[in-house]
């Protein structure tokens, strides 16, 4: 279940952003494509920081991941904004 609802959320998420966020009607499999990558990277990113601040910094388990989306959202915002509005994908 979690990886279905997983899978219909990036989907969702490229359709809404790409119409919405970022005012753009231009759909492409290689937008799709690289927009799961930027997810993948988000991910990651999270993960690496949700360590970081669990492991480095002590802070709660239960917080860490809370706190974790401040920092990787704006790279994760940019990153979607480039796949997007880029106009030779």
């Amino acid at each position: 279940a979690y990886t279905i609802t997983s899978i219909l959320s990036i989907i969702a998420s490229y359709f809404l952003n790409s119409k919405f966020t970022f005012k753009s009607e231009s759909y492409s499999t290689k937008k799709f494509s690289l927009s799961v990558l930027v997810y993948i990277f988000e991910y990651i990113l999270n993960m690496g920081i949700i360590i970081f601040l669990v492991k480095i910094l002590g802070i709660n388990e239960i917080i860490a991941p809370l706190i974790a989306p401040v920092f990787s959202t704006p790279p994760v915002f940019f990153l979607m904004r480039l796949v997007i509005k880029n106009k030779n994908t």
